[in-house]
């Protein structure tokens, strides 16, 4: 049994369709002293397609922009391949994330890459001021896998031995500015706090006696070691962020007896290789995590958004259409004894009905392109005005919107759909219209 082809039935409607008796060339010139005749109305028609199109132009492109603003602050090539691996605090007394289960990840066929990454509260000292933050051992691998860029100055590398990357919020406790802080020299002493592997029985407190030994049982239990690195750093780079810490070279740890690793990015070889790999690490005991997890929530959340702009858009594109098949209908009654005279001149139904809907679709295609072009404008003026008060509040100029190119496409084909439909049945009622009763119209 054969199956029609659908394709070659539409391309059949097409073709009659749109075969005309007069040359394109003609309606083009027929409709252009239409519009020329009604210019208001035309205006108005067209501004209203406009104005519903620019607004899905500007909301799209808002919601595209924001995305990929996002996305790009967190995600890169390398980022998009890693996993964070940190220590399962309820297996953290028979699992460690130490350098024997670095060698054991490395060793997986999935894993290309592992940085790691140490962690200790420090006390920090600026010239004769001192704070107490957080103090991270990294190499030059880990804050590309962590795509850590500095707003200000440089990140340093694997041979550097005294520079240092700090945090913006770490600033604001000295007072310092991110341009003012680059070249800045500071010590720290890392303070590593260990637990004894057999704990002291503490004794219950019941005499001025009892509690001096228990609170030295206390002390003996936690011992607090405070290493000063006899080393001053240099301020190479400033990192945007609200929580104070600051980076620097993994071998300044080398001097505190600390073995254990805050946290680990490991870079598999390819996308596909990302499951296999966190499901090997979690089977050792480990917590895993990836960001495209968090690309996975980002990327619905913009899509529910996206969905919503996209109704509010269609409602609008509908308001207007309702206006455009008001216009067509509006001048079609005004044009009754026109049609009437153009049949009995020799004109068919088809010849009225293709001018007819030429006129709708070239207001629809005007519309479209109006809607681009406000959309446009409108974005530009949005961005610069929040520019404007986000760099008076200190913030830096950014781009917020973004068009994607099939977008201009689609728009343009949609409000040629919206001039054809709205057109198609005011051109039909106009080509079946009786030619005796159109010239008794009053």
């Amino acid at each position: 049994m054969r199956f029609p082809n659908p394709f070659l039935h539409i391309s059949k409607f097409i073709r009659k369709f749109f075969s005309t008796e007069i040359l394109y060339s003609d309606i083009v010139e027929l409709t252009a002293q239409r519009f020329w005749t009604k210019k208001l109305r035309v205006f108005l028609t067209v501004i209203g397609i406009g104005i519903g199109i620019g607004a899905v132009y500007f909301l799209v492109s808002l919601t595209f922009g924001l995305q990929k603003l996002v996305i790009g602050n967190i995600a890169t090539d390398d980022s998009l391949l890693s996993l964070d691996v940190v220590a399962n605090t309820e297996l953290n007394d028979f699992v460690k994330l130490d350098q024997n289960t670095v060698d054991k990840i490395a060793k997986l066929e999935e894993v290309d890459i592992v940085s790691a990454s140490k962690s200790l509260p420090a006390e920090m000292t600026i010239e004769k001021a001192k704070t107490q933050t957080l103090a991270y051992g990294v190499d030059q691998t880990f804050f590309r896998l962590s795509n850590i860029n500095p707003d200000q100055g440089d990140l340093f590398t694997d041979e550097d031995t005294d520079k240092a990357v700090v945090s913006s919020a770490i600033l604001q406790l000295f007072n310092f500015t991110p341009e003012d802080a680059i070249g800045k020299k500071f010590r720290i002493a890392l303070i590593n706090s260990n637990q004894d592997e057999e704990e002291e029985e503490v004794p219950e407190a019941t005499s001025s006696a009892a509690i001096a030994t228990a609170s030295a049982a206390i002390a003996n239990r936690n011992k607090i070691n405070s290493v000063v690195i006899p080393i001053e750093f240099t301020i190479v780079g400033v990192v945007n962020d609200e929580t104070d810490y600051f980076y620097i070279p993994q071998k300044t740890f080398e001097s505190v007896d600390y073995d254990e690793y805050k946290l680990l990015k490991v870079k598999v070889n390819t996308q596909e290789q990302i499951e296999a790999a966190r499901e090997k690490i979690l089977n050792m005991g480990f917590m895993v995590s990836a960001i495209t997890d968090t690309l996975k929530q980002i990327n619905q959340i913009f899509q529910f958004t996206q969905a919503m702009f996209t109704v509010i858009g269609i409602v609008a594109l509908f308001i207007a259409a309702i206006g455009m098949f008001n216009t067509m209908t509006i001048a079609l009654l005004e044009r009754t004894r026109e049609i009437g005279i153009m049949k009995s001149i020799g004109a068919t139904d088809k010849v009225v009905q293709q001018m007819f809907l030429a006129e709708s679709v070239f207001m629809g295609f005007g519309g479209g392109v109006a809607g681009l072009i406000l959309g446009f404008i409108f974005t530009i003026i949005f961005n610069a005005i929040i520019n404007v008060l986000a760099v008076s509040l200190g913030g830096k100029w950014i781009n917020i919107f973004y068009t994607p190119p099939w977008f201009v496409l689609l728009a343009i084909c949609f409000s040629l759909l919206i001039g054809f439909i709205t057109g198609y049945f005011p051109a039909r009622r106009a080509a079946k219209i009786n030619p005796l009763d159109a010239l008794r119209y009053e």
